[in-house]
């Protein structure tokens, strides 16, 4: 058979994620020269490694729902606590509610301190890979200074994107 260079138009990203489901499923490792060969087993032709790499992060995302936000409430609530034990780390977590009230875990991130660098980090992360296109989401948080001025200084989380507000648990606790 013919070997094209990867721009066979009939092979989009939509067919090679096709492909590629079965194999995600049965391992989460599947490397990109798996993905080209299956994909040439399957259809006879090689394709590019980009080609590869978007397919298999297609698939990805559908075996293991990563896109679960988009089917749940615009509300993210996001906190921190102390992990115990042999080092002293935060845990940063984002959740929300899905559909059937449950809680539904969007994001974690594990540092050495939470400070505005790392909320400002996670933030952007929690932008690009979780929110994405999505406008209109209310964040809720605790007043803690990292966070205020993460927020305050990331124009995709401002009014008109997303709004801001106090946990009011972690407000009359304040009190």
């Amino acid at each position: 058979m013919d070997t094209f260079n990867g721009n066979h138009f009939n092979l989009d990203i939509d067919l090679i994620f096709l492909v590629l489901i079965p194999h995600i499923e049965a391992t989460i490792r599947y490397k990109i020269k798996e993905c080209i060969t299956a994909v040439h087993q399957e259809h006879g032709h090689t394709i590019t490694k980009r080609k590869a790499y978007l397919g298999r992060k297609r698939a990805f995302e559908i075996v293991y729902a990563v896109d679960g936000f988009s089917h749940c409430r615009p509300l993210i609530s996001i906190d921190d606590t102390h992990v115990y034990g042999k080092y002293d780390i935060k845990l940063l977590i984002a959740v929300t509610v899905d559909a059937n009230g449950q809680i539904f875990p969007l994001a974690f991130a594990i540092c050495a301190n939470e400070s505005q660098e790392t909320w400002t980090l996670f933030l952007n992360h929690l932008k690009e890979h979780v929110v994405k296109q999505r406008s209109g989401v209310c964040l809720i948080s605790d007043r803690h200074g990292g966070i205020l001025s993460s927020v305050e200084n990331l124009p995709t989380w401002q009014e008109l994107y997303a709004y801001h507000r106090y946990c009011v648990r972690h407000f009359k606790v304040n009190f």
